[in-house]
């Protein structure tokens, strides 16, 4: 998982563990925001398709979620 900093004009991505979630909330994944960035890959992705994702919670819970692939 990656946030998106803005500081200024200039803006960078960095890597991050773990992103807080409050109880009764919602965290949205989107381009120029909190987003997966996938590494490593065995194929390539094409955009339009679907991919599985597993997340892992820190309570020991886990979802299952459909992704879009972008560009």
């Amino acid at each position: 998982m990656h946030e998106t900093i803005h500081e200024g004009e200039r803006v960078t991505m960095r890597a991050v563990g773990m992103l807080a979630v409050p109880a009764r909330s919602r965290l949205e994944f989107k381009p120029g925001g909190n987003h997966v960035m996938l590494i490593g890959l065995t194929r390539a992705l094409v955009p339009g398709e679907t991919t599985s994702l597993v997340l892992h919670f820190a309570g020991g819970g886990t979802l299952q979620v459909m992704a879009r692939i972008r560009a």
